[in-house]
Order: structure tokens, then C-alpha cells, then sequence
């Protein structure tokens, strides 16, 4: 079946038609698109770390990196020693 000349820049399930490009289309739909689909574990892990590293700033400790490991090296440290850990 061709395809009709007033969904020549819409999706192929358009309902409507008549959008003046593909990406109007979607955005009418409202579907959500993620580009990084396969990396939103990292991100949220990579969030996390970066909200760890920041309390740690914060209570004054200094960790080597902004790696989770080197963050809570660095606060086990602070806390056994009762000193703020700086690196």
C-alpha cells in the first residue's frame, strides 16, 4: 500500500498525519526517546558516585578520586581515625 502524501514525513503508525517532519510526528505522539538506552545504569552509578564524592567534600574529606571505592576508603579511614581523611 503506498503510502499517503500527507504522512510523507511521518512515523509509520502516525494516526493523524500532516506533520511537517518526522521528528514533529513523534514529538506529537510524545513518546520518549533515550539515546543512551543501553547506558542508563552508568549514568545513575556514575550520579551516584558523584553525590557520594560531594557528602564526602562536604564532612571534610578529601578521598583520592571520585571512584566509589576511593570514597569509601576514605571515609572508613576518616572514620577509624576520627580525623577527616585528606589525600
Amino acid at each position: 500500500m503506498p503510502r499517503m502524501k500527507s504522512r510523507k514525513n511521518c512515523s509509520s503508525s502516525c494516526l493523524t498525519g500532516g506533520h511537517k517532519s518526522w521528528g514533529e510526528c513523534v514529538r506529537a505522539k510524545s513518546i520518549r526517546l533515550n539515546p543512551n538506552l543501553a547506558d542508563t545504569g552508568k549514568q545513575k552509578a556514575w550520579d551516584k558516585e558523584l553525590d557520594s564524592y560531594e557528602s564526602a567534600r562536604n564532612q571534610g574529606v578529601e578521598p583520592r578520586g571520585t571512584s566509589q571505592k576511593l570514597i569509601d576508603e576514605a571515609m572508613k579511614t576518616s572514620e577509624a581515625t576520627g580525623v577527616a581523611y585528606q589525600s
